[in-house]
């Protein structure tokens, strides 16, 4: 069934997307200026972090829905809409707190994107300082 939920959700998605563009993330000049630093070690992986949550900042902004962005992100983690409701939202973002230290930390300086669990937690607190 489609909804008004469901299409918040999947504005949620095309807002972050077209975020990156605004925000001059997909600018050939910038990454041109950028290149010379992705080759410096985690520096490249934390700036494409940083990217991605600015998007989602934006996307977050402009949907104003925090449900359908935070189900946005669990439908994204989970690869289907229809996990959603079966997600126990509050144990899904508790997963954050069960990573270990050094290989949490590890694989997040390795990672082009943040963990959806920060991710979820980053919109929270977006919301609540809006």
């Amino acid at each position: 069934m489609w909804d008004d939920e469901n299409q918040d959700r999947l504005n949620v998605i095309i807002a972050h997307e077209l975020a990156h563009h605004a925000a001059g993330h997909v600018n050939f000049w910038v990454n041109l200026l950028m290149k010379p630093g992705m080759f410096i070690p985690f520096l490249g992986s934390a700036y494409s972090r940083s990217c991605e949550l600015t998007a989602d900042r934006i996307a977050a902004s402009y949907i104003n829905n925090e449900s359908a962005c935070v189900d946005s992100f669990i439908t994204l983690a989970s690869g289907s809409r229809e996990f959603v409701s079966q997600t126990d939202k509050e144990a899904f973002i508790h997963q954050e707190t069960m990573v270990p230290g050094f290989f949490g930390f590890l694989q997040e300086v390795l990672s082009s994107h943040p963990r959806m669990t920060r991710r979820i937690i980053a919109v929270h607190e977006f919301y609540k300082s809006n």
